[in-house]
């Protein structure tokens, strides 16, 4: 950034007329995109918006055994779709509690999405439904708060993309094909990880950014044949996937599985202060949860939905796009030393 500043003031000073052609060319790329960033304001604040009739259509939501699933399984069916609630443990105490509390059409359906065999059999019940395959939201996940180098061979990272990465595409690519039918659409819960690389969430982030680069390029193949793809992209919210209890068990798991030379040159110290430093990450997860249900809810129903929600604070927002444009270099300062600290702190305090 530096040097293309002291560049363009060179030119400046070196030619008038260059400088002038500079001004040109900045315009020709900046009012065109201007432009469309006012219109779409403009027609997604001021317009009425239209939504799809949920007559004859089904969605198929997978992890609703807590947490965003649960949640947006129970706003679909309350939208009137059919919802095949995919849940890990059918006879589980989240599943359970989600039958009784929704409509008689609400199903629960077993769907490990690491198992092939779970996959075809939802997708099989959903083809003779006879109804109308809308759209599939991939909530399914897993998270873990590591060191990268801590754990046996990639063993950690196999856990992570078997569910994050592999589940999604097995599930998603089991669907297309009533999804194209339908001209439905592809909703997939990606984070704000999958954009920033976060200390301790190595192998997160590198889940969540291949389902982003996932996401574009599906949708890019998919615009000949209607069908839409959306990316939902939270920041850190209080669900299950952040309880502490279950975050810390895992550092103490991998602790124990790596070998004992990298133990001894972390120490114990280390990982103390690397369970201190989460225990403040999650002092700032947002308590309201409805922001990410609402904003998954709009991609399935809205006639016209974007094609990335970004959901976080209104203070986070900025910020987040400021550490986005600032170079490599300037997000390890602010991410590995105090800044980073400070600002988890002063979030918590608040």
């Amino acid at each position: 950034m530096l040097i293309t500043f002291l560049v363009i003031i060179f030119l400046n000073l070196v030619s008038s007329s260059i400088n002038y052609y500079i001004y040109v060319i900045g315009a020709c790329f900046a009012i065109p995109h201007i432009s469309w960033l006012v219109a779409r304001l403009i027609k997604r604040r001021l317009l009425p918006q239209t939504f799809v009739s949920p007559s004859r259509k089904c969605v198929l939501v997978t992890g609703c055994d807590s947490g965003f699933g649960n949640l947006v399984a129970r706003r679909l069916d309350n939208y009137g779709f059919k919802v095949f609630a995919g849940c890990l443990f059918p006879g589980g105490d989240g599943a359970l509690k989600l039958q009784q509390e929704s409509s008689k059409t609400l199903k629960i359906v077993k769907l490990d999405v690491t198992k092939k065999e779970d996959v075809d059999m939802v997708v099989k019940e959903i083809g003779a439904s006879g109804l109308e395959l809308w759209a599939v939201i991939n909530n399914a996940g897993v998270a873990q708060y590591l060191p990268a180098e801590w754990g046996q061979d990639v063993t950690e990272y196999e856990r992570m993309f078997n569910v994050n990465v592999y589940g999604l595409v097995r599930v998603t690519k089991s669907c297309l094909p009533l999804l194209r039918k339908a001209k439905g659409r592809v909703i997939n819960l990606s984070s704000m990880a999958g954009r920033i690389t976060f200390t301790g969430l190595t192998q997160y982030c590198m889940s969540k950014c291949a389902v982003t680069a996932f996401s574009d390029g599906l949708r890019r193949e998919m615009y000949a044949f209607g069908v839409k793809v959306v990316a939902v992209e939270p920041l850190m919210y209080a669900t299950n996937i952040m309880n502490q209890d279950q975050l810390f068990s895992s550092i103490e798991r991998s602790w124990n599985e790596t070998n004992e030379s990298v133990k001894s040159d972390y120490g114990l110290t280390y990982k103390e202060r690397f369970k201190k430093r989460l225990a403040n990450s999650l002092g700032v997860c947002r308590p309201n949860i409805n922001e990410v249900i609402d904003s998954i809810e709009e991609a399935v129903t809205s006639d016209d939905p974007e094609i990335y929600y970004r959901c976080c604070g209104p203070l986070d927002r900025p910020c987040l796009w400021l550490l986005c444009q600032t170079s490599g270099l300037g997000q390890d300062y602010i991410l590995t030393g105090s800044t980073w600290a400070n600002f988890l702190k002063w979030f918590s305090f608040k």
